[in-house]
């Protein structure tokens, strides 16, 4: 809205209003999602490079240092936003657990490439503990809608041979 070609994370009251910011990021922002509680929401970034080429829109160049897209939340109240899964995994996909203590993620350790979800994993972590990334078990397909059961404790997905992301 403020700055062409960049997203940010905008809340509107339903009764009317102005927009108001939620985030004031450069980088890649998708996939909002709102915290079980409503205080934060969740979201994938990944950091901008540090010296932009106009144009191209490659993930990752030899020499420049890898950027994974990873978990972010924003808090509502301070405005504050924090990483919710740690340094070396592609999150393609998450969702909050229903009681909002864990995520979710298809996730490829290691790999930032677009084609690595293809053959990312189902990891879940505990939200107040983000070096916990846990490998639920080992797909040998693809991935992805995933959705919490109401209690917090199964995962439900669709996997199939080759798809584009959902």
């Amino acid at each position: 809205r403020f700055q062409p070609g960049q997203r940010q994370i905008y809340v509107l009251n339903v009764s009317g209003g102005e927009a108001r910011p939620v985030t004031d990021l450069r980088g890649e922002l998708d996939g909002p999602i709102w915290s079980p509680d409503g205080r934060e929401i969740a979201f994938l970034y990944r950091k901008p490079r540090p010296n932009p080429v106009p144009d191209r829109n490659d993930n990752q160049v030899e020499g420049e240092g890898v950027r994974y897209r990873r978990v972010y939340a924003a808090n509502l109240e301070t405005g504050a936003v924090r990483p919710l899964t740690p340094e070396g995994y592609e999150i393609h996909e998450f969702a909050w657990s229903p009681d909002g203590n864990r995520l979710a993620m298809v996730a490829k350790q290691g790999e930032t490439l677009p084609s690595g979800w293809y053959t990312a994993q189902l990891y879940t972590l505990h939200i107040d503990q983000p070096d916990t990334m846990r490998q639920l078990f080992t797909a040998n397909r693809q991935l992805c809608g995933l959705t919490w059961s109401p209690n917090s404790q199964e995962i439900a997905f669709m996997t199939c041979l080759i798809s584009d992301p959902p």
